[in-house]
């Protein structure tokens, strides 16, 4: 992920996070 765009949220950053490890988990 790269911060390309200054106006995203961090909410969004979180998310992605959060996905992520959802998306890790089986």
């Amino acid at each position: 992920c790269q911060p390309k765009k200054k106006s995203t949220p961090l909410k969004y950053e979180v998310g992605d996070l959060i996905w992520a490890k959802f998306k890790r988990r089986p």
